[in-house]
């Protein structure tokens, strides 16, 4: 579509976008990100709606962190604050938390979208987080929540060196 606008084609890019936002696979979050925002680019904000009312926000993979951090990032720009809230939420309940980059990287995009509940719904259910008292320090999202890795079972692995692997 872009390529269509850089060689003065616009109706054509128009039509294509359209087309799209009635067409694409909803269930990868970054690239309907990416339409999102081309569409609003154009002015397209009927396909905007369209594109959002075909379910973007129920059906976009939670479990694709960067993806659904992308697609935040557009809601919150787009100021659609209703699908914003609503993905978030859903983010927060339903992705994987096995793995602590991803939830480092969701982490980010809500803290960076101002989801600051939901950011607190997904530590809550990040395994091991719940053992910590009161008064020990939750990691911030630029820290990992998992220093020394996960174990086999789930939960935070203790601290290690590699002397401690009897490589030898």
């Amino acid at each position: 579509m872009r390529t269509l606008l850089a060689y003065d084609r616009s109706a054509e890019a128009i039509a294509v976008a359209a087309r799209a936002a009635d067409e694409t696979d909803i269930f990868h979050p970054s690239p309907v990100a990416e339409l999102m925002e081309f569409l609003h680019e154009l002015g397209m904000r009927t396909e905007v709606a369209t594109l959002l009312g075909r379910g973007v926000v129920a059906h976009a993979d939670v479990d694709d962190p960067e993806g659904i951090g992308e697609l935040l990032v557009a809601l919150h720009r787009l100021e659609q604050d209703e699908a914003l809230a609503s993905l978030a939420s859903r983010a927060a309940s339903d992705s994987d938390v096995s793995d602590p980059d991803a939830v480092d990287v969701l982490l980010e995009r809500l803290a960076e979208v101002g989801q600051d509940e939901a950011a607190g719904k997904l530590l809550s259910r990040v395994p091991g987080l719940e053992e910590l008292e009161e008064d020990d320090e939750v990691p911030s999202p630029e820290e990992s929540a998992f220093p020394w890795g996960i174990d086999l079972d789930g939960r935070p692995a203790d601290r290690w060196t590699w002397d401690d692997m009897n490589l030898t």
